[in-house]
């Protein structure tokens, strides 16, 4: 389960989801502008359910440009993404990818619009301390169970 606080989506952003090769994103330096990345959660498991409090629906990976409306939209103000996780390598390669940032969140410096997040119950922060001593550079704290400060 992916959880987060951010806006609900767009009418133009939720149509990039049901379509392929198809993006909401203008910018082709961008991360996510061929329209592949929320069809590859299904490498992970046949079903995705995206829960918000507007919007609850399902895709299977039979049919994963067509969304299944159900009944019931999130309880929260979160927004939900959930992936029941197929037995074997994708779930052993995830495992091993989450435990990776847990160990170590440099990752966290090419997110924008991440500050924080936690993979079982471990607290990964990025904080933005301000400009860095050369040009076009910043410092950034780290933490994760230790905390490390980069350029």
């Amino acid at each position: 389960m992916f959880e987060h606080d951010g806006r609900e989506f767009s009418e133009e952003e939720f149509r990039s989801l049901c379509h392929f090769g198809l993006s909401n994103k203008s910018e082709l330096f961008t991360i996510g502008f061929r329209g592949v990345g929320f069809k590859s959660t299904f490498s992970l498991g046949e079903e995705v359910v995206l829960l918000t409090p507007t919007l609850a629906v399902r895709f299977s990976e039979r049919r994963f440009t067509q969304p299944e409306w159900l009944d019931a939209a999130s309880e929260s103000d979160g927004r939900r993404i959930c992936v029941h996780l197929t037995e074997g390598q994708a779930k052993a390669e995830l495992e091993k990818n989450l435990r990776g940032w847990v160990e170590n969140p440099i990752s966290l410096i090419f997110f924008q619009h991440i500050k924080g997040f936690s993979i079982n119950r471990r607290e990964l922060s990025l904080q933005r301390l301000g400009a860095g001593p050369i040009a076009n550079s910043q410092r950034l704290r780290l933490r994760a169970g230790t905390t490390q400060e980069v350029l």
